[in-house]
C-alpha cells in the first residue's frame, strides 16, 4: 500500500451511528482510501484490498496466520452491516455500507462496492469532512479506538467537540 493514503469521510458519516469490527473497519478505511473525494464516484466503481496490503498497512503488528481468515469473516460481516443518521428532530433512516463485496479464496482478495447512498459522503466533498492519513490508525488495537480519532480529528481545527 501506498504510504500518505488519505481517507477523507463526510462529517455526517463521521457522526453517523455504526459498530464495525476493527478489521471491517480496517477493510472500509483501506478500500476509502482509494477515492479521491473530490471527484465524483458512482456505483459501478469497485475497490480491491488484498491480504499482503493489510499486512504491509499493519506492519509488525499484523498477525500473518489469521489475517485471511480475519478477512474472509469481515466479508461476510460487512453485507449486513448499517449506518444510522439521525437529526435528533424527526428523522432517522439506515443505509447500508455495500452492495456488493466478494472475497476470493485463493487470492486473499477482497472487493468491494459501496452503496449509492454511501457513495455522497465519500466523494464530491467541497467543505464539512474530515480527512487524516489510514497509516495514522492502522495501528490501532480497537475499532472504538479509530471512532474516537475520527470524531476528534473532525474537531481539531476548533479545539473542542
Amino acid at each position: 500500500m501506498k504510504k500518505n493514503q488519505l481517507v477523507v469521510k463526510s462529517n455526517d458519516l463521521v457522526n453517523a451511528a455504526y459498530r464495525l469490527s476493527l478489521v471491517e473497519q480496517r477493510l472500509l478505511l483501506a478500500c476509502i482510501a482509494q477515492i479521491d473525494s473530490r471527484d465524483a464516484l458512482t456505483e459501478e466503481d469497485v475497490f480491491e484490498i488484498s491480504a499482503s496490503e493489510i499486512m504491509d498497512l499493519l506492519g509488525e503488528s499484523a498477525q500473518r496466520g489469521t489475517i485471511y481468515r480475519d478477512l474472509k469473516t469481515a466479508t461476510e460481516r460487512l453485507w449486513g452491516r448499517t449506518i444510522s443518521f439521525s437529526d435528533n428532530v424527526n428523522h432517522y433512516g439506515k443505509r447500508r455500507w455495500i452492495t456488493e463485496v466478494d472475497y476470493f479464496l485463493n487470492e486473499g482478495r477482497v472487493r468491494i462496492r459501496f452503496s449509492r447512498d454511501v457513495i455522497q459522503y465519500l466523494s464530491g466533498l467541497k467543505s464539512a469532512f474530515t480527512q487524516y492519513k489510514l497509516e495514522y490508525v492502522a495501528h490501532f488495537k480497537s475499532s472504538y479506538s479509530v471512532r474516537i480519532y475520527e470524531l476528534l480529528v473532525q474537531w481539531m481545527s476548533t479545539g473542542e467537540r
